[in-house]
């Protein structure tokens, strides 16, 4: 029989690992595109039927998951719309840098990208495509990365104060390996050069062949949540072309920033 300090020390292990799989089972109805079978979610999010059933129905309880009568498919519910609508502020930030996204690729030639930080990960939320013939399509809006594998990502953990970072670098110790074939050590080792150079250079974390350059995109004193790159085939990035585009991102950012003043 269980000490009642076993059993206390249990119940939080156990409350956390509940509320993982519901945010699990969210996203997995999200990225299905609004509509999920039960045993496509519970097959997602590695549990047995029965224990999936049990989440999604206090998803629907609380209003942040509904089920089709009919169907019997699951969608996202009238609370996460509410609770989406109330972080619209950060949302709005693909709407808002849609401009700079476009010149950037307009003027590069090479896929524009803007990630937006969510706790140890970052999103995808805007791609926009260049002419240049041989695409570098490395994230899709919608997905998903540990900060610090694409080059936008690691902008923003190298903008994170340092104790931050190396926080969040441990935490992502198994997801850098699983996503992005880093070790801890090579990233650590990026992270000490963009906070050097001021801004992130990353090869060939996800696509073979690709090359990206990002900076965080400036949030007054606050620390920043988005960031922007380019990402493009490796012979494209010669170091006088890298010097071009560095000076364009930082234009184009500095003129955001001017705008958002006036």
């Amino acid at each position: 029989m269980a000490q009642d300090g076993e059993s206390t020390a249990r119940e939080p292990a156990q409350g956390t690992q509940v509320i993982d799989r519901a945010i699990f089972l969210l996203r997995s109805i999200a990225q299905s595109g609004g509509s999920a079978r039960l045993t496509d979610l519970a097959r997602a999010a590695d549990l047995a039927t029965p224990t999936a059933r049990r989440i999604l129905k206090r998803l629907v309880d609380h209003g942040m998951a509904g089920q089709d009568p009919e169907t019997q498919r699951y969608h996202l519910g009238m609370l996460a719309y509410e609770l989406g609508l109330a972080a619209s502020h950060r949302v709005d930030v693909a709407a808002r840098l849609k401009p700079l996204m476009q010149r950037l690729a307009e003027l590069s030639g090479d896929t524009a990208y803007l990630v937006m930080r969510q706790d140890f990960e970052v999103v995808c939320i805007d791609r926009v495509e260049g002419n240049y013939p041989i695409k570098t399509l490395t994230l899709k809006v919608g997905d998903r990365y540990p900060l610090g594998i694409t080059a936008g990502s690691l902008a923003l953990l190298g903008a994170l104060p340092k104790a931050e970072a190396d926080a969040i670098v441990e935490a992502n110790r198994t997801a850098y390996a699983e996503r992005g074939h880093l070790t801890v050590e090579q990233l650590r080792d990026d992270l000490e050069k963009t906070r050097q150079r001021g801004y992130a250079l990353r090869r060939d974390a996800i696509t073979d062949g690709s090359i990206g350059i990002g900076l965080a995109v400036p949030n007054g004193s606050a620390p920043p949540y988005a960031a922007v790159s380019l990402a493009m085939v490796l012979e494209r990035m010669t170091e006088s072309r890298r010097e071009q585009l560095l000076a364009m991102i930082r234009g184009e950012l500095a003129a955001l920033a001017g705008n958002d003043r006036t």
